[in-house]
């Protein structure tokens, strides 16, 4: 029915930056970029015993995060330094309630002055001048603050992650970072009696490792390998990795106990985290395109 024409991307600084009107106090406030997540603004690192640690020695050596980050994971693949990898995992867990955060006080404050809002609605009323259109939508930004412009202005649910690439719908809105909202919920029932928070602190004081967290926590009744994963892989990023199951990702619902589906800003951003389904969907879409705007 459709024919993809026009793709949007947005990177982290529309995020940041959505509101546009940024004259009053309360309207500064926004989003970290990047190297702004360990800063004092954004980081209550008491929580979080990982990033407790990790923090003098980013504030030492003077990198960007991406590399610090990099260096990390580049230490813990080598050495399968168990202890780092505990960090890295409590740093998932900051940065998505970081950015949860942030989110929910960024959209209090810019709802009258939300550029997201503004596309929004330019959108649909293109939509309903082209009605055989379809437009594609990249975000690389981990919060939902552009999903609740979409599900406003269209009076549309993201329900469900299959909700973002719903083949009826005149607009495909693809988030191949991962997002705040997505995640692979627990399913070990000793594990469900503790809340997330309390859930963290077991990670991080038992010394969790990922292939732990794969294989015994989450919630994947398709397995956590998928059947010919592996061949999707190397087709959409032409590197190939066994990951957990991307198909298990999941709408996160309040009060429930997660892994996060997001993709830590490393330098080598070589794989997706978002549905295999969806990934495929995207390639096709971008064969169509005639405009691209960034």
């Amino acid at each position: 029915r459709f024919k993809s024409k026009k793709l949007f991307v947005f990177g982290a600084g529309a995020s940041a930056y959505c509101s546009f009107n940024p004259c009053e106090e309360k309207y500064r406030e926004r989003l970290p970029l990047g190297n702004e997540l360990f800063t004092e603004k954004y980081c209550d690192s008491v929580y979080y015993k990982g990033v407790q640690k990790i923090v003098p020695f980013f504030e030492a050596r003077n990198l960007d995060v991406e590399t610090f980050l990099e260096d990390y994971l580049t230490g813990i693949q080598s050495n399968y330094d168990i202890l780092t990898l505990r960090d890295l995992i409590n740093v998932q867990y900051y940065v998505h309630d970081t950015i949860k955060r942030y989110t929910s006080i960024v959209s209090n404050n810019t709802s009258r002055y939300n550029a997201y809002s503004v596309f929004a609605t330019c959108l649909r009323k293109y939509l309903l001048k082209y009605p055989n259109i379809l437009v594609s939508i990249v975000s690389f930004n981990y919060d939902t603050l552009l999903d609740e412009s979409l599900e406003r202005e269209f009076d549309y649910r993201f329900n469900n992650v299959e909700d973002y690439v719903n083949p009826k719908n005149s607009f495909w809105y693809f988030k191949p970072h991962g997002s705040i909202n997505w995640g692979w919920k627990i399913t070990n029932e000793y594990l469900l009696k503790r809340n997330q928070e309390r859930f963290i602190q077991y990670l991080y004081d038992e010394k969790v490792d990922l292939s732990t967290i794969y294989y015994d926590f989450l919630d994947c009744k398709q397995g956590n390998l998928k059947s010919k994963e592996y061949g999707v892989e190397y087709l959409i990023n032409k590197k190939a990795k066994f990951s957990v199951n991307k198909d298990a990702i999941s709408i996160l619902k309040d009060g429930e106990v997660f892994y996060p589906a997001m993709l830590l800003p490393y330098c080598d951003k070589d794989e997706f985290v978002m549905p295999y389904s969806q990934q495929l969907t995207m390639r096709d879409a971008f064969n169509q395109i005639e405009d691209l705007y960034l």
